[in-house]
């Protein structure tokens, strides 16, 4: 049998980082498909009502993917706290279930453009979780202790 011990908060944040960049590039991948196929075809526009009922639709799984997002990351930490510190453990959970909700609000975002067969305005909710998604970039800063002093304030 194999020892393993617990990673350390670097190669936590390493892992994290290129998991981030994964995500990010994925995402754009994805995007610059759904627009090349968009203008290099004709592809049959589905109903302006089915467009715009989506198009709602994925402004609203936006709102609550952000919302849930951060709810589950921040329960995350508080369920990994440790030591005035997250653990390397907790945070990596927290930020995939993170990114993994943005992402979910970005390709569901990324269909309806597809079914468009535009980008205004229907690149709006992608876009928004790909910027929520690039602001988290990992730098391990919830696995530092905090200050004592701060913490009896």
């Amino acid at each position: 049998m194999t020892d393993q011990t617990p990673p350390t908060p670097q190669q936590t944040t390493r892992t994290l980082r290129i998991i981030w960049f994964a995500s990010i590039a994925s995402q754009v991948i994805v995007l610059v498909v759904v627009a090349l196929i968009g203008r290099s075809h004709q592809l049959p526009r589905a109903a302006p009502d089915t467009i715009d009922m989506l198009f709602y639709t994925s402004l609203a799984v936006l709102v609550g993917c952000v919302f849930l997002a951060h709810v589950f990351r921040m329960q995350t930490y508080k369920k990994h706290w440790e030591v005035n510190a997250v653990t390397p453990q907790g945070y990596m959970k927290g930020n995939l279930i993170f990114w993994c909700l943005m992402e979910l609000a970005a390709l569901f975002g990324l269909v309806v453009v597809f079914m468009a067969s535009a980008l205004v305005p229907y690149i709006t909710a992608p876009a928004v979780a790909m910027g929520v998604t690039a602001s988290t970039w990992p730098s391990g800063a919830p696995m530092k202790p905090a200050e004592p002093e701060l913490l009896n304030r």
